[in-house]
């Protein structure tokens, strides 16, 4: 095993992501937003499959839990998600490793080696089922892939926060950390619109221009890739064949990483310091937000700057379905307000948080 390739050379120096370039930061969730074919996938399998091997060499157990939003997703990916790690490992002298899967139980085998267990599938929105009967005191990663998209449920950072507590929890301290457990959060630039941007405050801060965000008070980091960071992507783009298919969206999307906000950028998001009066306040989705008027102008400005002494309406119901009881007796329709400036082009939002709830919402009435 002594000619085999260190993670370092399998990657970097091959010209693939290399997870060591986040990971020296020490943060609990390392956050990768990646274009198609990037190198993602392959990268985190060899960085999780290298670590459990070299832990089974030493006679000791390291264990992961690999996460998608459902379980559907889960079940059409378990099998084959670290099938091109093992080839790499196989051409760059580590021999022949396989990952199988059992049910929601995966296991890793190689030459002269039994299949031992090596890690967990869990469906995000099934967690609290599926973690039961689980040992995860030896996980060391939490690998969520593509956990961001256009189908994010609100729910799903409180239930990445339920199943965090159960795997990185020391026996007998639930709010001790065990061992440092770490987590990979991947996914493709599909939209600014996720739970965990908007509870950790990314959203305020990340834009198309964004290649990192680490604040120091932080336990998480987002790092959004560019072509710099894949050469091997960079050279050959241009020449592929799915590249002149593609429409320019596509492209953007595929290649240049850029979320659709960027890619259907209007003149709608703007920051606003003109005076204005507070009209009322809204509540969706468990957040609220402030609507005001323009003075002398024929906009509304929704924003998350709360107006004071004005109404506060729900638009949603605590279990996030939409509610019409804020229209009766409240001698105003501000539904209709909000859809009359809406439908017009008269709202004017200081972030695409703000926009994605009024987008949200005029979908529903």
């Amino acid at each position: 095993m002594s000619d085999r390739k260190t993670y370092k050379e399998m990657t970097k120096g091959s010209g693939y992501t290399c997870m060591d370039d986040i990971l020296d930061y020490g943060r609990v969730v390392n956050i990768i937003i990646g274009q198609r074919t990037g190198g993602k996938t392959v990268s985190v399998g060899l960085k999780i499959l290298t670590d459990v091997i070299r832990a089974y060499e030493k006679k000791q157990r390291l264990e992961f839990v690999y996460v998608r939003k459902d379980k559907d997703e889960a079940d059409n990916t378990k099998a084959d998600w670290f099938s091109q790690a093992c080839d790499i490992l196989y051409i760059n002298g580590w021999g022949k490793w396989a990952v199988t899967c059992k049910g929601n139980r995966l296991y890793l085998s190689g030459e002269n080696v039994k299949p031992f267990l090596c890690g967990y599938v869990v469906p995000l929105n099934l967690q609290r089922k599926r973690k039961s009967g689980y040992d995860f005191q030896y996980v060391k990663w939490i690998v969520y892939d593509e956990f961001i998209s256009d189908n994010n449920r609100p729910e799903e950072y409180h239930d990445f926060i339920n199943l965090f507590a159960s795997v990185n929890r020391m026996p007998g301290n639930p709010y001790k950390n065990r061992w440092g457990c770490r987590a990979f959060f991947l996914g493709n630039n599909d939209t600014y619109n996720s739970s965990f941007y908007h509870e950790w405050g990314i959203d305020k801060w990340l834009r198309a221009d964004t290649h990192w965000l680490k604040p120091k008070e932080e336990q998480w980091i987002l790092w959004q890739m560019n072509l710099e960071d894949t050469p091997k992507l960079d050279e050959t783009y241009q020449q592929s064949d799915l590249w002149a298919l593609a429409s320019k969206d596509e492209r953007d999307y595929m290649f240049m990483n850029k979320a659709k906000e960027v890619r259907n950028e209007t003149g709608f998001i703007e920051k606003i310091n003109k005076p204005m009066k507070a009209l009322f306040n809204f509540t969706i989705d468990g957040k609220t937000f402030g609507v005001y008027e323009i003075f002398n102008e024929p906009f509304l400005y929704v924003c998350s700057k709360v107006g004071q002494g004005v109404k506060t309406i729900a638009l949603t119901l605590a279990d996030h379905t939409p509610t019409t009881a804020y229209i009766k007796g409240t001698g105003i329709n501000y539904v209709q307000k909000i859809l009359d400036c809406y439908e017009e082009g008269k709202i004017r939002y200081d972030t695409w948080r703000s926009k994605t709830a009024i987008d949200n919402f005029t979908k529903w009435v």
